[in-house]
Formats: C-alpha cells, sequence, structure tokens
C-alpha cells in the first residue's frame, strides 16, 4: 500500500473487508472444531453397531449394487475408497456436503465409521454368489453323474474358443446357467434379459457402457469354477454317499482347547436340506476352494490368496480382449438363437413373447 493518507470512506471499507475476514476466519474455525469432534467420535461410535439399522441395510444395497465393479478389497486404503463409492449410492443429506469443512468431515466420519461394514457386506456377498455358482455346478453334475466340465473346457468358454458340438453344449450350461449365478443379482440379469441380447454386450439403454454382466463378473466367476472344482465333486459324491443327511462345512475344526466347535465360523450348507433330521459335519480345511485359505476364518479381506486375485486380474483381462474378438459376436449370436429355439422364444423382447 502507498504512503499516500486514506479518505475517511477508504478507511471504512478497509475495516468492512478486514471485518468480513476476520468473521469469515471464526466461521471457519468453528467448522473445523466441529469436524474434528466429529472425527473425535468416530473411533467410539464404531463400537456396537445396531443390527440391522437402516443404515446397515441401505449399506447392504450399495454393496449389492457395486458387486458388478467391485469383486474384491484389499487393504485398508481399497476399504476406505470402497466405502465412499457404496456412500456415493445413499442420499445421506446436506450434511454430507463435500463443499464445506463439516461436510467433508462428517464424509471422513462415515468412511471411517462404516467402511469395515462394506467389506463384511462384500465378503458376505461374494460367498452368497459362490454358493449360487454351485447351485448351478451340482445342476449339471446332477445330470452328468456327478462330473463337471474340465476347467480347461470352462476357460475356453470364457475366451469364446468353442468349435465342437461337446463344447457348444458346455458353453450353453456356461451361458444359461452359470453365469448369471455370477451376477449377484437376479433383478439386472435375468431370463428376461439373457434370452433377448448377448452376454458381452447387455446393458441398459441409457448406460451402455454399465453392462449387466462386466467381464470382471466372467473373471469371478471363471476363479471359482477353478477353486472349487474338486470341492465342488467331492461334495456332490459326499451328497449322493449319505442321503437322508444335511451336509455342513466348517470353516474350523473343533478346539480341545477352548471347547469351540466352530459353530460360529461361518458354517456352509445347502439351504434345501435345512429339514434333513441327521447332519453330517465336515471341514473347510478337507474341502476348500483352493484359492482361499481355510484357515483364516472370517478374516476382514475374505481370506482370498494372493495368486487368487493374480488369477482374478488375468482373467478379467484376457476376457475383456475376446469380448471385442468378431469371433465372439458371432458365437454369442448363434449361441443365443439356439437357446431361444429351445426355449420356444420367438418376440424380440419378453414383453412381446
Amino acid at each position: 500500500m502507498s504512503g499516500r493518507k486514506q479518505t475517511p470512506r477508504q478507511a471504512s471499507l478497509e475495516n468492512d473487508k478486514l471485518r468480513a475476514e476476520i468473521a469469515a476466519l471464526r466461521t471457519q474455525n468453528t467448522e473445523l472444531q466441529d469436524a474434528a469432534e466429529i472425527l473425535k467420535d468416530a473411533a467410539s461410535k464404531k463400537k456396537g453397531l445396531p443390527k440391522n439399522s437402516p443404515m446397515l441395510l441401505a449399506i447392504k444395497g450399495g454393496v449389492k449394487l457395486l458387486w458388478r465393479t467391485t469383486k474384491f478389497v484389499k487393504g485398508e486404503v481399497q476399504e476406505l475408497s470402497f466405502a465412499g463409492k457404496v456412500m456415493e449410492n445413499l442420499d445421506l443429506g446436506q450434511d454430507y456436503d463435500p463443499t464445506t469443512a463439516k461436510g467433508k468431515a462428517k464424509i471422513t466420519e462415515w468412511k471411517h465409521l462404516y467402511s469395515g461394514e462394506c467389506v463384511r457386506y462384500l465378503n458376505e456377498h461374494r460367498s452368497y454368489v459362490q454358493s449360487q455358482l454351485k447351485v448351478a455346478a451340482n445342476a449339471w453334475m446332477d445330470a452328468h453323474d456327478g462330473k463337471l466340465p474340465k476347467i480347461g473346457s470352462i476357460l475356453a468358454c470364457m475366451l469364446r474358443k468353442v468349435s465342437t458340438p461337446e463344447m457348444e453344449e458346455i458353453f450353453e450350461w456356461y451361458w444359461d446357467k452359470y453365469i448369471p449365478k455370477g451376477t449377484g443379482n437376479a433383478t439386472n440379469w435375468n431370463a428376461e434379459k439373457w434370452y433377448y441380447s448377448l452376454t458381452s454386450t447387455s446393458a441398459p439403454q441409457n448406460s451402455p457402457n454399465k453392462l449387466y454382466v462386466p467381464a470382471s463378473t466372467e473373471a469371478f466367476a471363471v476363479l471359482c469354477y477353478e477353486g472349487c472344482y474338486k470341492k465342488w465333486q467331492d461334495l456332490w459324491k459326499l451328497k449322493k454317499d449319505n442321503p437322508g443327511k444335511r451336509i455342513v462345512i466348517k470353516k474350523q475344526r473343533p478346539d480341545p482347547k477352548t471347547k469351540n466347535d466352530g459353530a460360529n465360523s461361518g458354517d456352509e450348507g445347502d439351504d434345501d436340506d435345512d429339514e434333513l433330521p441327521e447332519t453330517l459335519v465336515v471341514y473347510e480345511s478337507d474341502y476348500s476352494n483352493k484359492y482361499t485359505n481355510p484357515y483364516n476364518g472370517q478374516a476382514k479381506f475374505g481370506g482370498w490368496t494372493a495368486g487368487a486375485l493374480e488369477k482374478f486380474v488375468d482373467n478379467r483381462t484376457k476376457c475383456k480382449e475376446c469380448r471385442a474378438l468378431p469371433t465372439t459376436y458371432a458365437l454369442e449370436s448363434k449361441t443365443l438363437e439356439s437357446l431361444r429355439a429351445k426355449n420356444g422364444l420367438t418376440a424380440s423382447s419378453h414383453a412381446e413373447e
């Protein structure tokens, strides 16, 4: 500022400007103090979250929507990032305005408060999807004396390398029965859609890039098939050899020191066997997915091995590449025509049948 003397009006304007700046700083300070209190409370709030609260139910729905693109979360950084994506699917109101310091603090608090729940629900949904894939595998084995198609045949389906009548039969099952289970969302992907469009390209009309069955879904379904190939066949035979018994797979063997029988460690069983009078208990270490660690119990990030994640990424990359080939369009079009004929479908949409 020059050494010229200010007029009374200039001095008044300068004072008004300074008072406005001071008021803005006080407001910002108040917001930062509020933000500090919000973050300070996050750790204490994180304990004892009520089950089935509206927020947790909303999170569960948000996670289900994100299954289309997110199959695994590993580490604290990805955990918070995933929580942020879940949060974007929720309407939390004006308190979470990212343009204010208080809103930013509320967003940070929410991520730290609920990120663990987001990952837990993702792990649960992934287990649910794997159990649904097993349903499709069991149906195939029921019709083929307990034998699944070879792993190489399923990899060939993912890569759309189908050239024999035997492979055409397998690919039709893969398209019509197996992959739909991998989507984990019958609302978005069901017979009303997959008999009227191609798996590789089907998407909402207003969101053509949001595929109902992205490459990651196929990649995960194939990963499960390879990991559970022996497990599913062994369990099918075990069930056949023990008619009238419900098979329950416990994650952990009984601990003779603590008397813990593993009952609360994530048991797996067939829902349609719930009414059977007898239960046969076996253990995950004897019937395991080769890509998971049966000794991890309820691991926070799912218990999948590093090799599994590498295989998943490799599957996804190869699947994306093959989907762009002209031969893929030809194969899927031929398969769609065959399945529609077998189901007596002639219209261009389910609504017109």
